[in-house]
């Protein structure tokens, strides 16, 4: 798909579609957490996921990112429960 058309009503299954196709484009530099949480933790354009330590959320945090860049994707906001850390920077759009 090169070009998608968004404020129609397609616009969410699109979203997820492009989603799930960079995943499946550049998943395999990653492990199966990250390409799972990218396939199936996004609700349109928001990534909704948990984890049980702060080192896995950063870990994951880093790797879904990594991921999306390489498809062209940035996430640009987060609501966290993380301390800002140098890990974690807080004031830094990932």
């Amino acid at each position: 798909m090169l070009v998608g058309l968004f404020s129609s009503t397609s616009s969410p299954g699109i979203a997820n579609l492009c989603l799930r196709e960079v995943a499946d484009d550049f998943g395999e530099a990653f492990d199966a957490e990250t390409m799972e949480t990218v396939r199936r933790n996004f609700c349109v354009y928001d990534l909704l996921r948990s984890a049980g330590t702060e080192d896995a959320a950063v870990r994951l945090v880093t790797q879904v990112c990594s991921l999306l860049k390489k498809g062209g994707c940035k996430l640009t906001k987060r609501l966290s429960k993380l301390h800002c850390s140098s890990e974690y920077p807080c004031s830094k759009k990932i």
